[in-house]
């Protein structure tokens, strides 16, 4: 009984487009007007463009004296006559038409074409005409695939709700139950009905109390019929509904930094005016509507600007004070006067981001090739599977073993296998965005990318094991990825850490004395780890000691080791993984909110370089914050003599370096260049950098060698 009513293809009718998911913005409520429905996905101006052809082209139709001559009786008149009735027309509805604005946001799939004020309704020209197009079909629409008049906008609530449609009901069904007429004995040809219900993006009003509340109010006078009914009540539940009230009271200010644009900003920071195009914008649902030729009464000029606008007299502006009763507060977001002396925080994303990363081989001779891998600062395209309008940004060093294949492998498809997953995710989470998540506290866009990590490692992991297995392959790596998401719809930078094995995140943040201290974004996955060892036990495998490291080995059935690993976990390494996964491909992931004020930079290192940076004297292992902490003071240091993040991270690589260091060696450095009194002066010329920093290089190895002089003289 909740079927909808589709249209037949074929014979000069609307053709069979394929639907897409739609969704839709917000709709004022009390409003009235019509649902435009799009065809073809992203083709939402030709669609608006269809529905006012549609109007113009139909006026003929419904309006038997159109293109009459004027004073004659001639029903023909001549075709000049019809072009300037035609022409005439228009111009009659021409303020009818404006009116009609596409919905929220062109981005969406369902466009709403309402009007601005609540009293307003459908002419009967305008309902002519559709009831025309709906009998007898004979317009063929290319973008449009529904245009349903909608009578009235109410609350997703029981009693607004129930209220509404007794009303509508009333007014369409004379002998209804909702009209307190009882069932007639001889019904005769009574007319039929039909219910057409659909929910995006809501959970209020479900199908079957919808239905049970229509059936009840239209009564048994009226048989449903759900293939050709005479009448179809449309039901649309859609989410966010707000009421458009623009505001009658209240100081609209001009852009000061666009004054010849037209725009001005109402002080209550939720409307914006437009002198040259005469239309209102609603900033929260970005809703245009037209004035009507109506402008403020009230428009007050930029400060400083010495011109007085429309609507504001003479007396009202006094350029020398500046506490005028003409000014209003700043637009939300902007920073106070107050603040003006610290600097503006202005964030782009795309461009603060400074990131670079150095990879070098180490001195081992068992190695043929580097088998550290990286990938620096790519965009994620999720703004192509998803309705996200935040940026993302990929980067991940790998630390190979046993080969450097599977560390390639990752740097060309970890990150397609984490889109796409967060392709799917995104879109169940949107669809189930009421139940309970394992990450509540964090948007659908947020999760879906945790959810990407995790399904994407393992979908990396079994593809790579399935080639090796092809061709006999051992090599494995480790990752460490960070995703930096935002903004979201909160306004904040999300950095998502996964990752498996001993490669390193960490995050390098102001205290609240003078200096900087490390966050480790990672934890190492170590086979001597109480957590980590039951699980490799559990799976068959053993944890011992050999060759100066804890590993995880796996044994064949008389006992002998056939391979063993110094990571619990990794990417690879088949013969650890089949027939029983002793090294497990699960990561851990973190999602951490960057704090615009305090983090300043953010490091990725291999453990060619963690094994041997120490801020201790002697040879007693550091422990785990020490490591982490020199590393940073290392990169603090490069930012104190403006080096750009380049430089940073082969300062990192050499120090490793000259601290012993035989394994390979990757650093990634990332700058939060939003910090611009810090990092103004780290974007240099690379050639120039790399010349400093080859001179600093060589004085510090010039003083190491004089102290290993020192230390071996007689």
């Amino acid at each position: 009984m909740g079927e909808k009513r589709e249209r037949p293809a074929g014979g000069g009718r609307r053709p069979p487009w394929k639907r897409g998911k739609q969704d839709t913005g917000k709709l004022p409520i009390g409003s009235r007007g019509l649902l435009i429905t799009n065809a073809v996905s992203r083709k939402h101006k030709e669609a608006m463009q269809e529905c006012l052809t549609i109007l113009r082209e139909h006026c003929e139709s419904v309006n038997p004296a159109f293109g009459r001559a004027p004073g004659t009786a001639d029903p023909s008149g001549g075709a000049a006559n019809v072009e300037d009735a035609i022409k005439q027309e228009l111009l009659d509805n021409k303020r009818f038409f404006d009116r009609f604005v596409p919905g929220p946001c062109i981005s969406k799939n369902l466009n709403v074409v309402h009007f601005k004020d609540e009293a307003d309704v459908p002419s009967t020209y305008v309902r002519e005409i559709f009831h025309a197009i709906l009998n007898n079909r004979a317009y063929s629409a290319r973008f449009l695939c529904r245009i349903v008049p909608y009578d009235l906008v109410c609350k997703a609530e029981g009693e607004p709700f129930t209220e509404a449609l007794t009303a509508l009901v009333a007014r369409e069904f004379p002998d209804s139950q909702a009209n307190g007429v009882c069932e007639k004995e001889d019904k005769g040809e009574c007319e039929t009905w039909s219910l057409s219900y659909a929910c995006r993006n809501s959970n209020a009003l479900k199908r079957q109390d919808v239905l049970d509340l229509a059936v009840q109010l239209v009564g048994r006078n009226y048989r449903v019929d759900l293939r050709t009914p005479d009448r179809l009540l449309v039901v649309e539940v859609v989410k966010g509904a707000i009421d458009f009230v623009i505001p009658a009271e209240g100081a609209w200010v001009e852009h000061e930094d666009e004054a010849d644009s037209g725009w001005y900003t109402h002080e209550g920071l939720q409307w914006m005016y437009n002198t040259r195009e005469g239309i209102y914008f609603h900033i929260e649902s970005k809703m245009v509507v037209s004035s009507g030729g109506e402008a403020p009464s009230n428009l007050v000029a930029a400060p400083g600007s010495g011109e007085s606008s429309e609507g504001e007299t003479e007396e009202g502006s006094d350029d020398d004070d500046p506490d005028a009763a003409g000014t209003v507060p700043p637009a939300r977001g902007a920073p106070s006067p107050e603040d003006a002396t610290d600097g503006d925080l202005s964030i782009d994303f795309d461009n603060d981001l400074l990131a670079a990363t150095v990879c070098r081989r180490g001195r081992s001779d068992h190695k043929e090739a580097c088998e550290d891998y990286f990938v620096t600062r790519e965009c994620m395209s999720i703004h192509l599977v998803s309705r996200s309008e935040a940026l993302c940004y990929f980067t991940g060093v790998f630390d190979g073993h046993c080969g450097y294949k599977c560390a390639e492998y990752l740097t060309k498809h970890l990150k397609n296998n984490i889109l796409s997953v967060y392709r799917q995710a995104v879109r169940s989470l949107q669809s189930k965005s009421h139940q309970q998540h394992f990450f509540p506290i964090e948007s659908v866009e947020v999760r879906a990318l945790m959810q990407g990590c995790t399904k994407g490692f393992e979908m990396t992991d079994n593809n790579f094991c399935n080639v090796a297995k092809q061709y006999n392959l051992l090599d494995g790596s480790t990752a460490t990825v960070s995703l930096i998401y935002g903004p979201d719809v909160d306004g904040c930078l999300k950095l998502i850490t996964a990752h498996v094995g001993d490669s390193r995140a960490i995050l390098c943040s102001m205290a609240d004395s003078d200096g900087c201290f490390a966050q480790a974004m990672t934890t190492d996955h170590k086979p001597n780890n109480v957590k980590e060892r039951k699980i490799i036990e559990k799976n068959g495998g053993t944890v011992e000691f050999a060759q100066g490291a804890w590993r995880c080995v796996a044994r064949s059935r008389n006992g002998e080791p056939l391979c063993a690993l110094a990571t619990s976990r990794a990417i690879g390494d088949y013969p650890l993984k089949h027939p029983n996964r002793i090294v497990s491909s699960e990561p851990d992931v973190s999602v951490y909110t960057i704090n615009f004020d305090s983090d300043l930079f953010l490091v990725l290192v291999t453990d060619g370089i963690t094994e041997v940076l120490t801020n201790q004297v002697g040879p007693a292992p550091p422990d785990h914050a020490a490591r982490l902490q020199e590393i940073i003071d290392i990169v603090c240091e490069a930012i104190d003599e403006e080096c750009t993040a380049d430089a940073a991270a082969e300062r990192v690589v050499v120090t490793a370096e000259q601290c012993g260091s035989m394994d390979d060696k990757t650093c990634t450095v990332i700058y939060f260049g939003w910090h611009k009194d810090l990092f103004e002066k780290c974007v240099r010329d690379k050639d120039e950098d790399a010349l400093r920093e080859a001179r600093k290089m060589s004085e510090l190895v010039q003083v190491k060698g004089e102290k290993d002089d020192d230390i071996f003289s007689p």
